[in-house]
């Protein structure tokens, strides 16, 4: 008895910092954002005292917010497009240095990592000077008798989408890499000697070993890809007319660029369910294997 006890109060005594960290970061944060969006907080201009509760009238806005859909479509769009390129180019590098000289691993390691170290200012400035009007891009395509093109503002969300593939694929890259190195080599080689091609050894034997790996990552690329706000308003500023900003870029224009900080605590809530969504469709994928 005295052990169990003792045990018990061990346990406690080493949850207990979790707890407390969870409850002051997370939990008590998020019950005073829900608070505040039933409000009508401004971010300046208001005593606190002026505010009032307004019920969900603030959500009811959401229905009619013409920026919204667009702007959710384009979180979409952001977080499929970090699933399918980070992964694919991870993929495609971690195959690649299998079995390759140490001196070709680190050599593709440093460039890879280069970007994932970079901070978001840098390569922000970067991507605006290679795409910009008069940027190295059209300056190549100009050399090779090309017509450039106007890339931040026709096509946003696609050099959003490189920027994101450049800083993001070494995390990609490092979960693959784990995932080959612990395959058993004898059911490859097993397939070969039973004539199998390259092709079939990868989609028989290879990519169905690593699926787990690979659907784990995209859980964590999605919801790491729906709260991107620095690169992206540092790039585009989420322009022209919200082609591409996300829901963290529209949260910013809302509550402190527009100084409507309940509407925008109410938008924060829309990127809370859709992160809860894509978790339980990536669970219910996998068979609930977490759960």
């Amino acid at each position: 008895m005295n052990t169990s006890i003792r045990n018990s109060a061990v346990f406690w005594l080493l949850v207990s910092p979790v707890l407390a960290l969870l409850l002051f970061f997370f939990i008590l944060p998020a019950f005073g954002a829900l608070f505040y969006s039933m409000t009508d907080q401004k971010l300046a201009g208001q005593a606190i005292d002026g505010v009032s509760f307004i019920g969900f009238d603030n959500y009811a806005r959401l229905v009619q917010d013409r920026n919204l859909p667009k702007v959710v479509l384009n979180s979409l769009a952001i977080a499929g497009s970090a699933i399918f390129l980070q992964q694919s180019l991870g993929l495609a590098l971690a195959m690649l240095l299998v079995g390759r000289a140490s001196w070709f691993r680190k050599l593709v390691h440093a460039c890879v990592f280069s970007g994932w170290l970079m901070p978001e200012a840098a390569t922000a400035f970067v991507f605006s000077l290679l795409f910009s009007v008069d940027g190295s891009v059209n300056a190549a395509l100009s050399l090779a008798g090309l017509k450039g093109a106007a890339w931040l503002i026709d096509r946003p969300l696609a050099i959003v989408a490189a920027a994101l593939l450049w800083t993001g694929t070494a995390s990609s890259l490092i979960v693959f890499e784990h995932a080959l190195a612990s395959l058993p080599e004898f059911a490859a080689d097993a397939a070969r000697s039973d004539g199998a091609s390259p092709g079939q050894v990868f989609f028989c034997v290879t990519f169905p070993s690593i699926l787990p790996a690979i659907q784990r990552n995209s859980a964590t690329l999605a919801l790491n890809a729906l709260g991107v706000f620095g690169l992206i308003y540092m790039l585009t500023g989420g322009g022209p007319l919200f082609k591409s900003a996300n829901i963290p870029v529209l949260v910013f224009r809302t509550a402190v660029s527009g100084s409507d900080t309940g509407y925008g605590l109410a938008l924060s809530f829309v990127l809370f369910m859709l992160g809860i969504a894509l978790s339980l469709c990536n669970l219910a994928a996998r068979g609930g294997d977490d759960l």
